[in-house]
């Protein structure tokens, strides 16, 4: 078999065996994993440093996929949106002028990494609408960057970049380097009275010690 293949062979009612890019192991009680009828045996990718015991479909619905959040240390099932041309995909919403957030896949807590020995450049397209059946409004910005992190302090090298790509309204999109999470950030703003719907595609290239 070829290297970082493995097949699940024991326990599984299914026409063929399953061939995982990763290599695993695998003990004897219940896991489901779609695409098989049935697996009796929780299993961890030893290769990959997170593992998949316990793994469930519980709370899950159609279309979503496991992914991993860091602060929870759990994979949560989400629907993992388009993301245009490549990239991250971070969302949020805004309810009146109150500053919040976007997170990765809009999983809460869910950021953009920047770990100790990293230099790291972005650039974000971010794109706003008014979703509560008020009047309508959009928003769309550019940001680039660079930031790095030192020993542990995140920051970032020269000022990022903005540009107003068009506004209705006078709503804002701006980024953050998170020297306590040890991450990049982007921050959405709106207007009183509206919720705003955000999206936006983070494009990186970063190099680590």
């Amino acid at each position: 078999m070829a290297q970082n293949q493995i097949a699940i062979t024991s326990g599984i009612t299914t026409h063929e065996d399953v061939l995982i890019g990763m290599n695993a192991n695998f003990s004897d009680s219940e896991t489901r994993i779609s695409g098989i009828e049935s697996v009796t045996g929780t299993f961890s990718i030893t290769g990959h440093g997170h593992s998949l015991s316990d793994l469930s479909q519980d709370g899950a619905t159609d279309g979503q996929a496991p992914v991993w959040n860091n602060t929870s240390g759990a994979w949560i099932p989400s629907t993992v949106a388009a993301q245009g041309g490549g990239g991250i995909s971070l969302s949020g919403i805004t309810t009146g002028t109150t500053q919040e957030e976007m997170f990765v896949d809009g999983i809460n807590q869910s950021r953009i990494d920047v770990t100790t020995g990293t230099s790291l450049t972005f650039s974000a397209l971010v794109v706003g609408r008014r979703t509560d059946g008020g009047a309508t409004g959009s928003a769309g910005y550019e940001i680039k960057g660079l930031i790095k992190n030192d020993g542990g302090t995140t920051s970032f090298v020269g000022t990022p970049t903005k540009y107003v790509l068009g506004e209705d309204a006078d709503w804002d999109a701006t980024v953050s380097g998170d020297n306590t999470n040890n991450a990049l950030a982007f921050l959405v703003s709106g207007e009183a009275g509206a919720d705003v719907e955000w999206r936006a595609t983070v494009n990186k290239i970063e190099f680590t010690e």
